[in-house]
């Protein structure tokens, strides 16, 4: 892991893939959420502990633990974990790929007591899930090629327009004006207007240039070196993201995630972080959708 964690990130993240019973690999799982907790307290850089976070949770899918339940299929994280930038309040959704029937629910009792949410996946052989890719792409069906992608089961089909055309479904909503000024009682959703159209950006970037990344940020920087976006598009999505990820972790270490939050109800700084960063998606989105011939719906 990067050598700007604290040492105690380093030990579990060490420890979780060596986990040989489903009691140590719980041990672990409840263990991380402690330790990340604790390290936004310290200001460890957010974007290092979601990757670490994300580590945590593939490893322990991989672990001795999760085999012995699993047999011979091979297990491949999707979704946030899948990535490599995955948050704690993200489901932890997987696909199992091999002979034993029902291998993905297999792995639920790693996952007993725990307050992860859980979302199994399936299970099929590899030639399966790419004929199901296949036929995703061909039905324009954004959710399955968004959940094969993120478990790297699509690298290159192309360009995906249903990609591109979720993400600006979900651009940020126009700033709304009460008497004069912005309206602080609207209530906002980082997830859904933050992260969630810059990850579908990312997606459709890294499946129509191939990248080798399957990180938000890396799909976003290979877009920009093989031209698909701009400098300045990239540098707008990746700040998008990166205050995304910070907001959402303070609020879920402050068990604040679950409730309706408006404007007015956040710290001043982050208040203007996320006016900010909403306005710098909505902008990068309505940039695409006119290259792109999106028609935008009204808000």
């Amino acid at each position: 892991m990067p050598a700007v964690l604290h040492p105690s990130l380093i030990d579990l993240a060490e420890q979780a893939p060596l986990s040989s019973t489903a009691a140590t690999a719980r041990g672990v799982l409840a263990e991380s959420q402690d330790l990340l907790r604790n390290a936004i307290d310290h200001r460890e850089p957010e974007s290092e502990l979601s990757a670490w976070y994300s580590k945590i949770i593939a490893d322990t899918l991989q672990s001795p633990a999760a085999r012995d339940l699993v047999g011979d299929s091979r297990i491949l994280p999707t979704g946030g974990i899948g990535r490599g930038d995955g948050l704690p309040t993200d489901p932890v959704s997987w696909f199992a790929i091999g002979p034993t029937p029902n291998a993905d629910r297999c792995l639920l009792p790693l996952f007993e007591g725990s307050r992860l949410s859980v979302a199994p996946a399936g299970s099929a052989s590899l030639e399966d899930w790419r004929d199901r890719g296949l036929k995703a792409l061909e039905d324009g069906d954004a959710g399955t090629v968004a959940i094969l992608a993120d478990a790297g089961l699509l690298t290159r089909p192309g360009q995906v327009p249903a990609l591109l055309e979720r993400a600006i479904t979900h651009r940020p909503p126009a700033l709304q004006v009460f008497e004069g000024l912005p309206d602080r009682n609207v209530l906002i959703d980082m997830q859904a207007t933050l992260l969630s159209p810059v990850s579908d950006v990312a997606r459709w970037v890294g499946l129509a240039v191939g990248a080798s990344s399957r990180t938000t940020t890396g799909r976003l920087s290979e877009g920009q070196d093989s031209g698909l976006l701009s400098p300045a598009e990239t540098e707008s999505l990746i700040q998008v993201w990166e205050t995304g990820v910070t907001l959402h972790l303070r609020r879920w270490r402050d068990d604040l995630h679950e409730h309706p939050v408006t404007t007015e109800d956040l710290p001043a700084l982050d208040r203007t972080a996320h006016g900010a960063a909403a306005r710098m998606a909505a902008g990068v989105l309505r940039s695409l959708a006119a290259r792109f011939g999106i028609p935008l719906a009204e808000q």
